[in-house]
């Protein structure tokens, strides 16, 4: 029925909590521990977002997601990358990054990325870890307008692998930063 409970908050506190479901868009809320009537706290010029403060009562409503579906896959070869982590950077055209929405791909370098609200437009990063040679790379999704799963094939390029050694001038191995 939607309904929740959360008890063992003090008085006027203000409350943020994280809505998140596999059929609806992950959004936070503010909720005063008060009755109160709704109210738009302000409207945040780079950040996209409700700052809508609700009552200890609230009625929220949930957008529905839209699904990203899709392959993480070596640009050259066409081959499955699996084991690489897939990030939900930026929602739409926000200026801020949410990184909250991840997957790491299967076997078959498949994904799915489920709370994105609808819309498209959304920045994905894909970082593979530091025994893959290839570089973390960031997308970005086309526009949609409605509902159905946003689907993408995310090719990869292989990094070139640098193996050196150094030493002092009588050929001693030393330690040393690399910096790039």
């Amino acid at each position: 029925d939607g309904e929740f409970q959360w008890d063992g908050i003090g008085e006027d506190c203000l409350v943020q909590i994280k809505l998140s479901g596999p059929t609806i868009a992950m959004r936070d809320a503010l909720i005063v521990a008060r009755e109160m009537s709704n109210m738009l706290a302000f409207k945040h010029l780079m950040k996209d977002g409700d700052y809508t403060h609700y009552g200890a009562s609230p009625t929220i409503v949930a957008s529905p997601t839209q699904p990203i579906t899709g392959m993480v896959v070596d640009s050259e070869s066409g081959m499955p990358l699996k084991g690489i982590k897939v990030v939900l950077s930026r929602i739409g055209k926000s200026l801020w990054g949410s990184e909250q929405i991840t997957a790491t791909t299967n076997d078959e370098g498949g994904f799915e990325l489920n709370g994105a609200p609808l819309g498209g437009g959304h920045g994905i990063e894909v970082h593979p870890s530091s025994e893959l040679p290839y570089f973390d790379t960031q997308f970005e999704l086309p526009l949609s307008s409605n509902a159905v799963p946003l689907q993408c094939k995310l090719e990869l390029r292989k990094t070139k692998w640098i193996h050196g050694r150094v030493t002092d001038e009588a050929g001693r191995p030393v330690a040393a930063k690399l910096n790039y």
